[in-house]
């Protein structure tokens, strides 16, 4: 026996022991407490109606509140006994327990206490086994994976010692296993495959200690992650089909593919092996293999435009798991289990000083047409790959940090529209539109929420264990880590970083992608100012302005300018920099109007600074605190805990020094503050932590095309929403006629395929296997905006590459011999690229029903808006990838729009009939489109307050409100 199983023995028996305890206490001794402190006399006959009248009405002695109160406890007594003999009943017989109405509290509680209460005898049976010397203590069974061991004995092999044999680590591989799914738990999964859910306790000691696809390990019986690979015991059953090769040659001899925007291993499995199912395949083929950009295939969700992958070379043949046997262990052989290469482990940070490196570049991303011999690159690859680590200027980083801004922007929208009406949005071909789909194209190795909760993490923990916040003063972020380079000695890092040296801390990408926010609200961001700056060789340079307190920018004057141009804009937008306030002198001024006044805005008075930074070093001195970052960790002052820029062309006062509360950005060059000096090229070096980088800059076109698309996305005022004038029934319906004209009905059943889009994105009616990503974007986009030119498809399929038309030709026909004529006519006379009759959409049907709705009144509208919201199962293109579609936020929003009208109008004619529990579902369907829909939550939370009351009213409420309050504190 192993003291693992010890540990967990010994604590399985407390746990039983304590419930046991527990059960025995509330069924036994609650009522023999009531019956010696609150018995129950009977009346010798039943009183009249009168009698108990004057009963409740004559002056109370107490003895009536005792008999209550007595009531109440007899009365609890006996739902929670009832309970517990339910769940003892459906556990001596190994199946679920029926829900008893009203008790739902208390039978979970009580199904609690019997499953603990049972590992008494599941422990004390499994201790006695192990205790007894004439049986292993572990029997592990091999299923051996060629054809010919079908009918070889299935081995066995005990593991009595501590430590495990090469021979026991190969079995382990060789047992079941099963990928957690969301919602899973061992209880779960233990009743599921092994028939009974006490046996969870043989999946966790199995499983204790192994690491997981995310570096993590299971430690609490209670806490798994979907994704996790959990072991199970040999004889568990409804197992998923096993997948072995019948080949005669090795899968890596196979064809390959590369990786195409918007590909998933379950697109290239579907695509090239006939089913989605089988991508593991493909993962397990390609773990560990150096791709041309340096980076690995670590997690299955995560593939990479440009990296070729090798397919496996022979179909599957599915069988159900085998049932091993347990034999003698005498004279079987343990095959070796083949070796899986293991998660990278996080390398070593780069140092503070680094050598000058030109722009970082990204591997070329090539379309599978590109294998025949055509290519639509431009003349100079090596250009366009330069020019792909930016996008308009910025780092991929910066660009997602305005895409944000801009979709928080467009919810504030939907939320102030009117009836009818359309969020304003860029026009198609304009230059601002044409910058939101470059934007859209950057890709980063994590999300700017994943970084950002990460180090709220790291606050708590420092915080729960009374440890000052790291002074961080700039972060690396690659493929592979998220590096924090510090000011001052720490070399007890925090998790889920690790210490490479006492002034850097490195965590995986792959553990800050799968990080779980600490649930503490009073923890605030502890660095609310990190801007990205641009790449060094081989990472994403973020600066911590805090930490510098004055950042000037120096060198050759256009590139400084548009280096700090590019700095204003990504503090203005992303989500890294926590809504802070700019204030900024002339030079900006023309960017103001494009953010609300609390984010950016313009001023001459020279004296905000000072002003504001003598008023926080007062505060500080007054309760002892170095700085604003020790206020911050130590949970202090919170009201000064956002900092505020300030942007001057020339110093008007003395340097900002560092976590002051202020921060001051700075065209000229003073001794004392920290300098990014830029050349002419883009190359620059940052002071004093001399690292060389190449700068994210904004050319003045290029960020008034941001300006213009963020004053068209700029939401209103929540005070101005507010005071809009109310509209009577018959205006509501003047304007959703006039926005939902009458339209033919689409011929779903000439139609042999449909594109489902309201939602994530479907293609019904195509037999053999699923279309390539790329062919179902030419037909949405051919849905919603042909006919088009062949530039066009260029444009937005190919994201410009306007290379080579007999690229795109061939392509074209390829998906027109696969689909038919009638699905993808040949070009007209016109020379446009349209659909054909074969196919239609539920977004033209939506169209259509919702139009009829309009026009009609009484119960045929009522008919036609149930058809309409019937077509909806999700927010539209609902789980695209960000660098596809990227030309189809306008189509979204627009879709978006006429949902909320349709389930707005159906949920308040529910809940005018009084049919309130309609009422709610079709104004939850809405708000899963548009959770920031004023009119839909008021829908909400009205119906919920008439159908169960006002507490359940006031938590939806809440939960509303918490919602908006991170869109706008105005609205929480």
């Amino acid at each position: 026996m192993t003291t693992t199983h010890n540990r967990h023995n010994g604590a399985d028996l407390a746990r039983g022991l304590g419930a046991a305890l527990a059960l025995l206490g509330f069924v036994a001794g609650v009522p023999a407490a009531l019956v010696a402190l609150a018995p129950v006399y009977l009346p010798n006959q039943v009183p009249t109606w009168g009698q108990l009248w004057d009963r409740v009405m004559s002056p109370d002695d107490g003895s009536l509140l005792l008999a209550v109160l007595g009531a109440i406890a007899w009365i609890a007594w006996a739902a929670f006994t009832g309970s517990v003999l339910v769940e003892l009943a459906a556990s001596a017989r190994r199946v679920h327990a029926p829900r008893i109405p009203l008790l739902g509290g208390l039978q979970r509680t009580a199904a609690r206490l019997v499953a603990t209460a049972s590992l008494l005898v599941a422990t004390a049976s499994a201790i006695t086994t192990a205790a007894s010397p004439a049986v292993a203590s572990s029997l592990v069974a091999t299923v051996t994976p060629d054809a010919a061991a079908d009918n070889a004995p299935v081995a066995a092999s005990a593991a009595p010692t501590t430590t495990p044999t090469p021979a026991a680590a190969s079995a382990s591989a060789t047992l079941p296993s099963i990928t957690v799914q969301r919602g899973d738990t061992l209880w779960d999964l233990a009743e599921r495959h092994l028939g009974d859910p006490l046996r969870y306790t043989e999946i966790r000691d199995l499983n204790t200690g192994r690491t997981q696809p995310d570096g993590a390990q299971l430690r609490d019986a209670d806490f798994i992650k979907p994704g996790w690979t959990l072991l199970l015991p040999a004889d568990a059953t409804a197992l998923p089909p096993v997948v072995r090769t019948v080949a005669s040659g090795s899968a890596a001899e196979g064809s390959s593919v590369t990786v195409e925007p918007g590909d998933t291993l379950w697109s290239i499995a579907a695509e090239h092996l006939g089913d989605g199912r089988r991508y593991p395949e493909i993962a397990t083929l390609n773990a560990g293999i150096t791709q041309a950009d340096g980076s690995h295939l670590v997690d299955p969700d995560v593939v990479r435009p440009g990296w070729v992958l090798r397919l496996p070379t022979t179909a599957p043949v599915p069988e159900l798991p085998q049932q091993p046997k347990a034999e003698s262990a005498a004279g079987s052989d343990l095959s070796p289990s083949p070796t899986l290469s293991p998660a990278p482990t996080a390398k070593p940070a780069p140092t503070l000083t680094t050598t000058p490196a030109p722009a970082a570049t990204t591997a070329e991303v090539r379309s599978p047409e590109a294998a025949t011999g055509t290519s639509i690159a431009p003349a100079h690859e090596d250009e366009r790959q330069a020019a792909s680590a930016w996008f308009l200027g910025l780092a991929a980083l910066g660009a997602a940090g305005v895409v944000g801004e801009i979709a928080r922007r467009r919810h504030l929208q939907q939320r102030a529209r009117r009836l009818g009406e359309t969020i304003p949005m860029p026009e198609p071909t304009s230059p601002a539109a044409a910058a939101e789909r470059t934007l859209r194209t950057a890709a980063i190795a994590v999300s700017i929420d994943a970084i950002r909760t990460t180090l709220h993490n790291l606050a708590c923990r420092c915080f729960d264990v009374g440890r000052e916040l790291p002074r961080v003063a700039a972060l690396l972020l690659d493929e592979h880590n998220l590096t924090l380079l510090l000011l001052q000695d720490m070399p007890d890092a925090v998790a889920p970083f690790t210490a490479t040296n006492p002034r850097t801390w490195v965590a995986t990408t792959a553990a800050v992608a799968t990080v779980e926010a600490i649930d503490d609200p009073a923890q605030g961001t502890p660095y609310p100012l990190l801007v990205t700056l641009g790449h060094t060789e081989d990472a994403t340079l973020i600066l911590n302005l805090e930490a510098a307190g004055t950042l000037t920018f120096t060198g050759d004057d256009a590139a400084a300018d548009e280096a700090l141009r590019a700095l204003v804009m990504e503090a203005a937008t992303s989500d890294l920099a926590s809504q802070l306030a700019i204030h900024t002198d002339e030079r900006f001024a023309d960017l103001t109007d494009a953010f609300e006044d609390f984010r950016l805005r313009a001023t001459d008075e020279r004296d905000d600074r000072t002003g504001w930074a003598k008023s926080v070093s007062e505060l500080l001195a007054k309760r002892s605190l170095a700085d604003v970052l020790q206020a911050r960790g130590r949970r202090e002052l919170d009201d000064v805990w956002l900092p505020i820029v300030f942007i001057e062309t020339r110093l008007t006062a003395p340097l900002s020094p560092p976590w002051s509360g202020v921060v001051t950005l700075s065209r000229q060059d003073e001794e004392g503050a920290w300098t990014i000096r830029v050349d002419a090229a883009g190359v620059a070096r940052l002071e004093p932590l001399d690292i060389t980088f190449q700068a994210q800059r904004l050319s003045s076109e290029q960020t008034g095309h941001l300006r213009d698309l963020l004053i068209i996305s700029l939401p209103p005022a929540p005070h101005l929403a507010d005071a809009a004038p109310t509209t009577t029934p018959q205006e509501d319906t003047a304007a959703l006629r006039a926005a939902h004209p009458v339209i033919n009905e689409p011929n779903v059943a000439a139609a042999g395929i449909r594109l489902n889009l309201l939602g994530p994105i479907q293609v019904e009616g195509i037999g053999g296997r699923p279309l390539s990503p790329r062919t179902v974007e030419l037909l949405v986009y051919l849905a919603l905006h042909g006919p088009a030119t062949g530039p066009d498809l260029d444009e937005m399929i190919w994201k410009g590459e306007r290379g080579n038309s007999n690229t795109r030709n061939v392509f074209i026909r390829r998906a027109r011999e696969r689909l038919g004529d009638e699905v993808l006519p040949p070009v007209g006379i016109d020379g446009l690229f349209r659909l054909g009759d074969g196919i239609t959409t539920d977004w033209a049907s939506f169209q259509h029903h919702l139009a009829q709705a309009v026009a009609l009144e009484g119960q045929p509208r009522v008919s036609e808006l149930a058809a309409a919201v019937a077509l909806v199962r999700d927010r539209p293109f609902r789980g695209i990838s960000p660098a596809a579609y990227v030309w189809a936020d306008y189509d979204i929003q627009k879709m978006v729009g006429a949902i909320v009208d349709g389930a707005g109008l159906l949920a308040r004619i529910h809940q005018q009939a009084g049919r309130n529990r309609d009422a709610i579902a079709v104004a939850t369907l809405g708000l899963l489109v548009e959770p920031c829909s004023e009119e839909l939550q008021t829908i909400a939370i009205n119906a919920t307050f008439s159908q169960s009351g006002p507490e359940e009213a006031k938590n939806l409420r809440r939960r509303y409100s918490e919602l908006m309050g991170r869109l706008d504190p105005e609205l929480a």
